[in-house]
């Protein structure tokens, strides 16, 4: 099976769902345009959470950042913030397994 971010090939690979599941997702539904999930090696698995997901979370969160609990962060955003957040975040994974937006969030 071949990694859609890295292109090796893999014996197994990490389903990655763009509009993540903990983030009121549980049947893991599609975002707009983009596909619902992603198949990705252990290490760009990884990577797209601490390089995208967590950062953007950590913006968005009303408290103390922490880096280790996606889940834990998302209880922290407001409701009236989290459709952004979803938009967000499908968008700069979508750009970032494909090359097209590599720049991390810095805040």
């Amino acid at each position: 099976m071949i990694c859609k971010k890295c292109k090796k090939d893999f014996p197994a690979l990490q389903e990655h769902h763009l509009w993540c599941k903990f983030m009121d997702n549980k049947k893991g539904n599609a975002f707009g345009e983009f596909p619902s999930r992603v198949n990705l090696c252990n290490l760009c698995h990884e990577d797209i959470k601490l390089e995208v997901v967590i950062p953007i979370l950590n913006k968005k969160a009303r408290t103390l950042k922490y880096s280790k609990s996606e889940y834990w962060l998302w209880k922290m955003i407001l409701l009236i913030d989290r459709e952004d957040t979803i938009k967000e975040i499908v968008e700069k994974s979508w750009g970032w397994i494909n090359g097209t937006d590599t720049k991390t969030i810095t805040d």
